[in-house]
This record gives C-alpha cells, sequence and structure tokens, in this order.
C-alpha cells in the first residue's frame, strides 16, 4: 500500500501519528505562528510542513519527514519541496516571493529567495532555493518543469521516499516500490534505523571490513557497475547512509533474493486489462532485441510504449549487457 494513515501508523506509535497530525491537519494561524516562533527545530519543522501543505499546495518530502515526523529527531538541515503544479517558468519569482510575504504577513516568519538553476525555457533542471537565514533552514524546491529530476530513477533508498502532498493527510510515498509506506516507518523506527537500496546495486557476500549489510547481516552494498553509468553517486549515497547509522537491508519484496529488482512495462489498456487477468506476461513477436517481454527501471522509456504501466518484481539470472540494437 503506497500511503499510511493516521490511522494505521496510531497502532505502530501514538506518537508518531500526532506528529504527523501536527504535520498535515489543518491548525489555528496563532498555533503555527507561536512553533515557527518558538526555537524548536522540531515544532519549526511541523509547522513548515503544514502550512507549506494546507496554504500553499506545496509537497514536503525526505529528509524532513523521515527525520521529524518518523524518526522522532530534533533537528533538520532543510525542507525538500515540491513546488505548487500552478508554478510558471516566467512568473516563478514573483510566485515564490509572494508566498514568503504571506508567510511574513500570517505566521511573521522570514524566509527569503537564495539561488536558482534554470532558465527561461526550463530546459535546466528547475532547482530553486530559499532560505531562512535566522534558523539556517534552506528550502530546496523543485519546480514542475524539472526534467531531469525523475523520481523513479532519482530515488536511493526506501528511508527518503516519503511525502507530504497537498490533498491528503496521509504519509505517501514519492515513488511505488514494492514496499507499503508501513514498512518503511517500520524500517525507519527501527533500532538502529533500516534502509532499502531501491537502484544500481547488488549484494554480495561480505569479507573483512565490508561486511554487516542484509538481515542476516553476511552481505554488503556496492554500486552496480554494469548498470550505473556513474557509480560514484551510489556509492557516495551508500557511504552517506551507511555514515548515518541506517542499516542498510533488503526490501519487503528481496528477503528471499537481495538481487531481485522492480521492473515496470508500458502497455495499453486492453493489454494491461489482459495480463492483469491471466496473471502473466507473454513474449511478445518482435522488438529491439527481438521476441521477448520488455521491462525497465526508467517510466519514461516505458510511457513510449503505452500509458498503462505496470511492474513486477523480477530475478534477472543470467545478465547479458547488450551496447546497441539488433537491426
Amino acid at each position: 500500500k503506497p500511503a499510511a494513515t493516521i490511522a494505521e501508523l496510531s497502532k505502530i506509535d501514538s506518537a508518531l501519528a500526532q506528529r504527523l497530525k501536527d504535520a498535515v491537519l489543518p491548525r489555528t494561524k496563532l498555533d503555527l505562528t507561536n512553533a515557527l516562533a518558538s526555537g524548536i527545530t522540531q515544532k519549526i519543522g511541523l509547522a513548515l510542513i503544514n502550512i507549506l501543505k494546507n496554504d500553499f499546495h506545496c509537497s514536503s518530502k525526505g529528509g524532513i519527514v523521515r527525520d521529524i515526523i518518523v524518526r522522532n529527531l530534533t533537528r533538520f538541515a532543510d525542507v525538500d519541496m515540491n513546488a505548487m503544479s500552478t508554478l510558471q517558468i516566467h512568473t516563478w519569482r514573483k510566485t515564490l516571493d509572494d508566498m514568503c510575504a504571506t508567510m511574513k504577513q500570517n505566521y511573521n516568519y522570514t524566509m527569503q529567495f537564495c539561488s536558482s538553476r534554470h532558465d527561461s525555457t526550463g530546459k535546466q533542471d528547475g532547482m530553486i532555493v530559499y532560505k531562512d537565514y535566522k534558523n539556517n533552514i534552506e528550502f530546496e524546491i523543485v519546480a514542475p518543469w524539472n526534467t531531469k529530476f525523475y523520481n523513479p530513477t532519482d530515488m536511493d533508498m526506501s528511508a527518503n521516499n516519503l511525502i507530504i502532498i497537498p490533498g491528503s493527510n496521509d504519509l505517501e510515498q514519492i515513488v511505488p516500490i514494492a514496499m507499503s509506506a508501513t514498512e518503511i516507518v517500520q524500517q525507519l523506527i527501527h533500532n538502529p534505523p533500516q534502509a532499502t537500496p531501491l537502484k544500481d546495486i547488488k549484494w554480495i557476500s561480505g569479507i573483512g571490513a565490508k561486511t554487516g549489510d542484509g538481515y542476516s547481516k553476511t552481505k554488503w552494498v556496492v554500486a552496480e557497475a554494469a548498470i550505473q553509468f556513474n557509480t560514484t553517486i551510489m556509492d557516495k549515497r551508500l557511504v552517506k547512509m551507511r555514515g548515518k547509522g541506517y542499516w542498510l537491508v533488503e526490501g519487503a519484496h528481496m528477503k528471499a533474493n537481495g538481487n531481485t529488482v522492480q521492473l515496470y512495462h508500458g502497455t495499453s489498456k486492453a493489454s494491461a486489462t489482459s495480463i492483469l487477468g491471466s496473471k502473466q506476461f507473454r513474449p511478445g513477436k518482435s522488438g529491439n532485441l527481438g521476441p521477448g517481454i520488455y521491462m525497465s527501471r526508467d517510466l519514461r522509456l516505458c510511457k513510449q510504449f503505452g500509458s498503462y504501466i505496470l511492474s513486477a518484481d523480477v530475478n534477472p539470472g543470467k545478465v547479458v549487457t547488450v551496447t546497441g540494437f539488433v537491426g
């Protein structure tokens, strides 16, 4: 299940459920103003998530949701945001400056423009940064036209896959990853906290200092050079999560085989209905590499073959690297 409700989370941890309520349910202006002025980082974080969601229709995701709502930590460095869907390329600065003016007027909270990385055509990555200099909090805003940031290919860890979105009071997932939101929460509140690497990695037998990963604590996770264009990116993410004290484990759907991957298949509505009805894929008669079942981790590629997307857990078995296409 992609989302976890307040009621479901209250059965796991009532204090966690209360933090989610504070983050998503409407609160009085006085209550939010006092929280922002409290100097208590956790209260500030919950108030910011609440205001961004309910006043400005922005999503908060990643670290602040993971650490403040779920893990009950007292510190966070930044707010990762998806901007309101109505944000436009040519008027983004005025829209966001107006948001800051409203924050100041309604809640006596000051955030100011810091930097942006995009051009007027939206061809660059569309990351916009505002900052609360008093509390040293950055707001890293992903613009709607940001085509370089694509969640299915950028999501690195289950621990970073939670989001608060406008129109919902649930704890949602950024990307469905064949683990429920509740399972991710249970990973995070475990001692030590757990995280499942999600892309371009492989599990190997641990040896020497490089062991201790996996539920067996006898494995090690490494970036998969054969499928990762830049292995240093995932290598750094693995090092970062270990440095934060996370125990890297297989996902709930990967316990039987740590090398299982989730892949996607784009097709038509009729074909999707047929596949789900028969509960099996049948090899196609043609394709760039010949007859077979074509699947990918990249939803952008899948959508070229149909607007209906199916997912499956796949054990690749023997892998052959192909450097070109069959004519």
